[in-house]
């Protein structure tokens, strides 16, 4: 058992976390996480779903109703800051004393990406602001470019004296150039939202989970983007949450004990996005988008993936409908026998749950039980797009402890991947999770489900991490669209590839899907 002073105590009342959890967590180090035992890969008519064009028109229709309706909410994960994003530029600064064409291509093994950075410049939507602070200096950017030099340039995007764009959560930094102004993400998931979730009111509803210290500069930047935006008669309705900070992981050294800051007090760390699904589920929402904050186009693409996601929502509403029309005669006074084997061949077919192996041979009201257990659950579906290389997880049909097969997205550290025959299998994957997904959170009788009642705590993993320059170990709790949702009815359907359009890197800026046609 951990022993824990009087500071450590009034620490933990602070943050809300109880000295039970600590042990929990400790215990977790200890024993580890068991890895995800893949089956095989989700694939096209195996686990993916391939949505026929004679089906768009209804899927949509029956999305835009729901969306009249008020059903709809859109929620943008959007806490992280975009300190990976500029990697490249950070790795160019701690390491060369002159940032330039000429230097870097002369190095033995040149930058790639720092060079294409340079050469490609002019192309990134952030100059415009990067060309006011520098002549607030008096600098002239255009004589920094110049000179070729780039030392002055990178120093004013990434540090306090310029745009500080290190600092910034990746939902602030300008993603896209049009004609009259520049949107930051943020403002291109605000300009989706008015297409997708907005309702008869021309009321649209989006729900950002940010860091406390970000708070300023959302609430500032939507100031000045509001006016712009609601010309279209739209008005929006934003919120906004945060991780919550009992929801933190204490931070261990390498014989997993507590570590400790230069002040004496406990190292706690933010436990991964898996903790927002305490924030989706005090929204107390009925149906909900997710998307990640960088995977977003501009204008001139945002047509298609308007489109999909609009299907993706109405083949949900489809699936929605069959569970609660089930739920209704399974809690009803009487279930006929052909209902319920309708609703046994359902679970069998669509759901890929072998319900009728399950309920052979049992009486009525047993049947009834596992039946219901099976469908009161929460729903997402997911859209999938082929694996073309880019880092992530993936759809796979996944075993668990009990021997039950089941849809999931996995992660590649979920996966062991030193067993050859599952890291065959992981190599395998022919698609991709962009984290495109919509949920259905209410049941048959309008009640929101308790989301952390179908989670699974075993799907984390422990990453190392830094505390005053020093390595520590610390817990990663299952992710959002990982562990946290494992429990819930999942589905899985393809989208095209241009529906995705992450930026993880700042080069992706350059990427011909983020730059004017």
């Amino acid at each position: 058992m951990q022993a824990f002073s009087q500071e450590d105590l009034r620490q933990l009342e602070t943050l809300s976390i109880l000295p039970e959890k600590i042990e929990q967590d400790l215990d977790r180090y200890r024993r580890g996480f068991p890895f995800t035992r893949l089956d095989h890969p989700c694939s096209v008519n195996d686990g993916i779903t391939v949505i026929e064009e004679k089906d768009y028109g209804p899927l949509i229709f029956a999305c835009e109703i729901a969306a009249a309706e008020s059903r709809f909410i859109k929620m943008v994960p959007a806490s992280g800051a975009a300190t990976r994003m500029f990697a490249v530029l950070q790795n160019a600064v701690n390491t060369l004393p002159v940032i330039s064409p000429q230097t870097v291509s002369s190095m033995e093994n040149p930058d790639r990406e720092l060079l294409r950075f340079m050469d490609s410049f002019r192309k990134f939507p952030f100059l415009e602001e990067l060309r006011q602070v520098l002549e607030r200096d008096h600098k002239d950017m255009e004589n920094e470019i110049r000179s070729e030099k780039y030392e002055t340039l990178i120093d004013y995007i990434l540090h306090e004296k310029g745009l500080n764009l290190l600092q910034r959560p990746k939902a602030l930094i300008p993603f896209h150039r049009y004609a009259d102004h520049i949107r930051t993400a943020m403002e291109e998931h605000l300009v989706e939202a008015m297409h997708t979730v907005r309702d008869r009111n021309c009321k649209a509803r989006v729900h950002f989970t940010i860091s406390p210290e970000h708070r300023k500069g959302f609430d500032e930047r939507i100031g000045k983007s509001l006016p712009r935006l609601e010309t279209s008669g739209v008005a929006f309705e934003i919120t906004f949450s945060y991780q919550l900070p009992s929801t933190q992981t204490i931070a261990v050294n390498e014989r997993n004990e507590p570590v400790r800051d230069t002040k004496g007090c406990l190292v706690f760390r933010p436990a991964g996005h898996g903790t927002l699904i305490s924030n989706l589920n005090d929204l107390k929402a009925d149906l909900v988008f997710i998307k990640n904050i960088d995977n977003i186009a501009p204008d001139h693409l945002k047509g298609q993936t308007h489109l999909f996601k609009k299907i993706l929502a109405g083949y949900l509403l489809s699936i929605e409908e069959k569970v609660k029309r089930f739920l209704k005669l399974i809690d009803g006074p009487a279930i006929s026998d052909a209902d319920l084997q309708d609703c046994v061949r359902w679970i069998d077919n669509v759901l890929a749950i072998p319900a009728s192996q399950i309920t052979d041979n049992l009486n009525i009201a047993k049947q009834k039980e596992i039946l219901r257990s099976l469908l009161h659950r929460p729903i997402r579906v997911c859209g999938m797009v082929k694996n073309e290389g880019e880092p992530g997880g993936g759809p796979f049909w996944t075993i668990d402890q009990k021997g039950n097969k089941s849809r999931q997205i996995v992660e590649k550290h979920q996966v062991d991947i030193g067993d050859p025959e599952q890291k065959c299998i992981w190599e395998s994957s022919t698609h991709f999770n962009p984290v495109d997904i919509v949920c259905s959170l209410r049941d048959h009788r309008g009640v929101n489900y308790d989301l952390l009642r179908f989670t699974d705590p075993d799907t984390g993993f422990v990453s190392t991490k830094f505390s005053d320059g020093k390595a520590v170990r610390a817990l990663e709790v299952p992710g959002l669209w990982n562990g946290a949702m494992a429990g819930w009815i999942t589905l899985f359907a393809e989208v095209p590839l241009i529906t995705f359009n992450p930026v993880k890197t700042i080069n992706d800026l350059l990427r011909p899907e983020h730059l004017e046609p």
